[in-house]
């Protein structure tokens, strides 16, 4: 069961952590500097890695802005508002 999955089951908003979407957004930004910096300048690989880049810049940018309009404790999942009791 993923975690996403597991969450729906106990009621628990879908939320993807910010870490991952940087994550996505770094891993993107470094392959994508190595296909245009690279020797061989690789096209298909620049253009590959443009949906993956776009993606995580808008799942950060979504994220930052659902955080600055709701505030922080209410965009945290219940299990970690539970956790810190």
């Amino acid at each position: 069961m993923t975690a996403a999955a597991s969450a729906r089951c106990r009621g628990w908003p879908e939320v993807q952590p910010r870490h991952g979407a940087a994550l996505g957004l770094r891993g993107s930004a470094m392959t994508l500097s190595y296909c245009v910096f690279s020797s061989k300048q690789d096209v298909v690989g620049v253009l590959q890695n443009l949906l993956p880049a776009a993606t995580a810049a808008h799942s950060l940018w979504l994220d930052v802005a659902h955080r600055a309009r709701v505030g922080r404790d209410a965009a945290d999942p219940p299990h970690a508002a539970d956790a810190a009791r």
